[in-house]
């Protein structure tokens, strides 16, 4: 007899929980991406496409967490009310 995964022994789906940890994933990565010291590198004089370099940065970073989130909620299954 195979032995059970402790995951279904405790009731819990892993394809279903994936996605909840790949949003906080997701947060984390904002939070440390936008914090002043990592955020601090890219202050420097340069220009990008005519935009400043911290500026784009930022943006940029914004812009891509935004689009994951997008991406995120398109893979969570949707909560029925129970009303």
């Amino acid at each position: 007899m195979r032995p059970e995964a402790p995951e279904r022994r405790a009731g819990i789906h892993p394809v279903k929980s994936r996605p909840r940890e790949t949003a906080a994933l997701l947060l984390c990565l904002g939070v440390v991406l936008l914090f002043p010291p990592i955020a601090l590198i890219f202050d420097k004089p340069h220009r990008l496409l005519g935009i400043p370099l911290p500026v784009f940065y930022v943006f940029g970073t914004w812009l891509l967490l935004v689009l994951g989130a997008y991406a995120v909620s398109r893979i969570l299954p949707d909560t029925e009310s129970s009303d």
